[in-house]
């Protein structure tokens, strides 16, 4: 039978896609931030540099003027301003090294973003040829689950329709290989064989009638329930629980046969109709004793008319 194939791992790539996405446009805006700032220290380191310039200028221009008269508290001044301006240049000079290296650190890491785009966007090509290839899959799974069903409703009924034909069958004195079984109906058979052993010739067939209705019925009740689960082959099935008091009883009081036949009942009861516990028609191969496949259900058929078309050319 075709199954839901389970599809959430695209959804799960469409989230990373659009993840990656996102952490892309944050880089960038961060880049682009990044690139502000420095434009904006480059502005101030350049117009402080001119600034220095201008002053160191003038104070040369007025040392200049004044060397000659200039008295030596002044020219002490004057060499500490001088000193503090080269200091401050030397501090400009470090932060262009700064802001160089920051620059080289971002072209840097433009470069792993575009190729970093690059492969998203190559992803996000591939993601959309699986969302095309996870559409056109649900889309025949779907199909393919509608076609199941009416295939199945259709088997169903030539099943009916079989068990309608061969009804019967299972009746007449010589059974036939392949015919109709009630399961979850008593085989009368271990009955009538344990009541003519106990009783006398006028009271055995009634003795059967009574105990395989009375044991017809308790297989019917819902309230019984002679069953245990275990485990086979890892898989938990329900067997019979021979110490189940009723079942010990009717084994000791009547017999190994009757109890098996109880049990096969009550098995069957369980298997193919566990809710309603009313006997029903199955395709049966009576001579290996399980379920009869479609195709042993037609070659009995075709055998029949084969056998029957046979019989009519003889008469004529």
């Amino acid at each position: 039978m075709p199954k839901i194939r389970d599809f959430s791992w695209g959804e799960t790539e469409r989230r990373t896609g659009a993840q990656l996405k996102k952490m892309i446009v944050g880089s960038s805006l961060l880049t682009t931030h990044l690139h502000e700032e420095i434009r904006k220290l480059q502005n101030l380191v350049s117009r402080l540099d001119t600034e220095i310039d201008v002053k160191n200028r003038r104070i040369g221009f007025i040392v200049t003027g004044l060397l000659k008269q200039a008295h030596p508290e002044d020219m002490r001044r004057m060499h500490g301003s001088m000193n503090e301006n080269e200091t401050l240049r030397r501090e400009l000079r470090n932060q262009r090294t700064e802001l160089a290296q920051q620059c080289k650190e971002i072209e840097k890491r433009e470069a792993q973003l575009v190729v970093l785009s690059e492969e998203v966007e190559d992803m996000c090509k591939k993601l959309e040829e699986r969302d095309d290839e996870l559409d056109s899959m649900i889309n025949l799974n779907n199909t393919l689950i509608a076609k199941e069903r009416i295939s199945n409703h259709e088997l169903q009924e030539a099943h009916q329709v079989l068990i309608e034909g061969l009804d019967g069958f299972a009746n007449i004195r010589s059974r036939p290989p392949v015919g109709i079984k009630r399961m979850g109906e008593l085989n009368e058979k271990p009955f009538r064989d344990i009541c003519i052993e106990k009783f006398s010739s006028t009271e055995w067939e009634i003795k059967s009638v009574e105990l395989c209705s009375l044991w017809q019925y308790k297989i019917q009740d819902p309230e019984w329930y002679p069953y245990k689960k275990v485990t086979i082959d890892k898989k938990l099935h329900e067997v019979i629980n021979e110490d189940d008091e009723k079942l010990r009883e009717l084994k000791d009081e009547w017999g190994e046969e009757v109890y098996d036949a109880v049990a096969n009942a009550s098995l069957e009861m369980n298997e193919y109709n566990a809710s309603g516990r009313y006997p029903v028609r199955e395709l049966w191969n009576f001579k290996e004793g399980r379920q009869a496949s479609f195709k042993e259900v037609m070659e009995y058929i075709l055998q029949k008319l084969k056998a029957l078309k046979t019989v009519k050319r003889r008469r004529f």
